[in-house]
């Protein structure tokens, strides 16, 4: 066994992720065990069938090397820049609209672009497995943030907002971050209990951002449990009837969504028949899709409208005209072409998204970037329908593109998460699909007909 050791230590010095020593060690050892038990058939004595089987494996230093080269941390490229590439749109689109409108101060919008980009960096590098023993400490801190938040200062009577170093942000968007337990509570759902008891749970953080109140925070959040609770049952091994579950699930949406329209506030349902015929409250709660229609109607495929109304510029005439209606704002500053350039981004964005998401090895790892992509995708596309007049008028910017600094970080924040799991995708295990039972690992080595087969390319 020192003979083995010894080999193995030479390997490791050369692999600098130290997190997969162990299951390279592990995996080593089984297979100098089979090739020695194969010399062993053939009448050699234990040290020589040791020494052979450690001989077959070959030189310790050019497998480590190649092992090094295989599980380094990786960077999804082409997400971060497109990541970047929105938020330069963003940045860009808030510079030349705040040049007309008092309703930006550039500023404020560049610090928290840097603080975004540091959030985004330092949840990129951080090892997302560490979450996983943290679940409850951030299940209860979320509970925590919005209990308290309760107590904030009120805007308009209604959305409470707490305010830190002169800067007021709304707790009711932590709820996205409920995400980090309810993804370990998914990967090691087994029976129908245990989503229950994960329907149960997510309760709680729903009941009290409703108090805020934030419907549109808990429609993100209620679809995203559902699709990642259906994706959990279909990747299951264990459960039955699984048809009948997505049925259950699309008719929870369904009378979730129909109880809240009478249980919501008397204003919230106001925009929803607003939404239908805004032309019905043309001075009420149908003044900010109708005039959205207007400047919509009249921009130009390129540059700048003419348009007014009463001599007013779409700054003076939508007060949401840097937030939630930004790229209405964009379309008539600078064209169809542009705004429509911008939308094609986000779909590439959401694409690479998902692509990325779908080669995540590890469960944890998977259904935490799951849950992300899931929230970052309904948001851009209710914020970009709402802008078409295609989605009910709610407190949604669009992400990365409006003015705003809470909701910017948050954004950040999830897609961090995101890249942290690809980073590690090369380096942690697969992890368990049941308890006691490892999913099924790309193995690097193969033991075939005595042969012994090295696949360093395999991922």
């Amino acid at each position: 066994m020192n003979k083995i050791s010894a080999f193995l230590d030479q390997i490791c010095l050369h692999i600098s992720c130290k997190a997969v020593h162990s299951e390279v060690r592990q995996e080593l050892s089984e297979h100098i065990d089979e090739l020695k038990d194969t010399y062993l058939s053939e009448g050699l004595n234990e040290d020589e069938a040791l020494g052979k089987a450690i001989a077959a494996m070959g030189d310790a230093d050019v497998i480590g090397t190649r092992l090094d080269k295989q599980h380094r941390p990786q960077i999804e490229w082409s997400l971060l820049l497109l990541t970047v590439l929105i938020a330069l749109f963003g940045g860009a689109a808030m510079y030349f609209i705040g040049q007309d409108s008092g309703q930006i101060q550039f500023p404020r919008y560049l610090f928290f672009s840097g603080v975004g980009l540091a959030v985004l960096l330092s949840v990129t590098m951080f090892d997302y497995t560490k979450l996983f023993k943290l679940s409850w400490f951030f299940y209860a801190a979320v509970n925590l943030i919005l209990i308290l938040g309760l107590f904030g200062a009120r805007i308009n009577g209604s959305h409470r907002v707490v305010y830190f170093a002169g800067y007021g942000f709304s707790p009711a968007g932590l709820l996205h971050f409920t995400i980090i337990p309810l993804s370990v509570w998914l990967c090691q759902a087994e029976r129908w209990s245990d989503f229950i008891k994960l329907f149960l749970l997510a309760a709680l953080p729903m009941v009290l951002t409703a108090l805020y109140p934030s419907m549109i925070n808990i429609l993100i959040f209620a679809v995203m449990l559902l699709v990642s609770a259906a994706v959990a049952v279909l990747k299951s091994n264990t459960l039955q009837n699984k048809k009948q579950y997505i049925f259950i699930c699309c008719l929870f949406l369904f009378l979730a969504a129909v109880i809240g329209f009478f249980l919501m506030p008397e204003y919230l349902r106001t925009k929803l028949w607003a939404f239908i015929d805004y032309n019905a409250d043309p001075l009420g709660a149908g003044y900010l899709p109708m005039t959205a229609q207007k400047w919509l109607m009249a921009s130009k495929p390129i540059g700048a409208t003419n348009f007014d109304i009463l001599g007013a510029p779409i700054d003076r005439t939508m007060p949401n005209a840097a937030n939630e209606y930004v790229l209405v704002n964009i379309i008539t500053k600078f064209g169809w072409i542009a705004g429509l350039f911008l939308v094609a981004v986000v779909i590439v964005f959401l694409i690479r998204l998902f692509l990325t998401v779908n080669k995540v090895k590890n469960r944890f790892g998977f259904f935490l970037s799951l849950s992300a992509c899931l929230v970052l995708t309904i948001k851009f596309v209710f914020s970009i329908l709402m802008n078409f007049n295609l989605f009910p008028f709610a407190d949604l910017s669009v992400p990365l593109i409006s003015y705003g600094g809470a909701d910017y970080c948050v954004t950040m924040a999830l897609i961090g998460i995101i890249l942290s799991v690809w980073r590690r995708n090369n380096i942690v295990p697969a992890g368990k699909r049941k308890t006691g039972q490892m999913k099924e690992k790309n193995k690097f080595l193969s033991f075939h007909d005595g042969k012994l087969i090295i696949d360093f390319k395999k991922k």
